[in-house]
């Protein structure tokens, strides 16, 4: 397995728009991906085949009931 397969980057930002900017920037060093439940509602949930599509991995964090002060905002 190479160092890229083994890391998740969360994108955990406000916006698609910076969700980008952070896989462009990384580009082929990172093959993995986590999109949580803010970015998802933000339009992120499009994003996600956009990704497959690159050619990564996406793991979708939608739990709510984990953190206290997450589920609180």
């Amino acid at each position: 397995m190479e160092p890229k397969d083994r890391l998740i980057v969360p994108l955990d930002v406000p916006t698609v728009s910076d969700a980008e900017q952070m896989v462009d920037l990384l580009g082929d060093t990172v093959s993995f991906y986590k999109i949580g439940y803010h970015l998802a509602f933000a339009g992120g949930l499009g994003y996600v085949a956009e990704l497959l599509s690159g050619g990564k991995q996406v793991f979708l964090d939608m739990k709510l009931h984990d953190i206290e002060s997450v589920v609180a905002k």
